[in-house]
């Protein structure tokens, strides 16, 4: 492993199992705001893993989301380089010799 990376994930795991340590409280959450404690639409779990849950899924949407934009973005590439190789005449497969007979 990288020093540098060493260097960013040592001090944020001591950060994390800190903030932790210091956040074990039990909160509700809510997904109904008027139903009250009582409603089966809430969960009691400890605060520190409801900011970890947090966080995750946020890296989860992220990584979604750059995933799709670089699937999109390579299929827009793919396709112009394809009508590029039709209009200069070739049979517009990819690996194909791209010159007029």
């Amino acid at each position: 492993m990288r020093f540098s990376t060493l260097l960013v994930l040592v001090p944020a795991a001591v950060a994390a199992t800190l903030f932790a340590l210091a956040n074990r409280q039990e909160v509700v959450v809510a997904f109904v705001p008027f139903a009250g404690e009582g409603s089966p639409l809430s969960l009691t779990m400890p605060l520190f893993l409801l900011a970890f849950l947090s966080l995750f899924l946020g890296v989860l949407l992220g990584g979604a989301t750059v995933a799709l934009s670089r699937r999109a973005r390579g299929r827009r590439l793919k396709a112009r380089d394809i009508g590029s190789a039709i209009a200069a005449g070739g049979d517009g497969k990819p690996g194909a010799e791209n010159s007029k007979p």
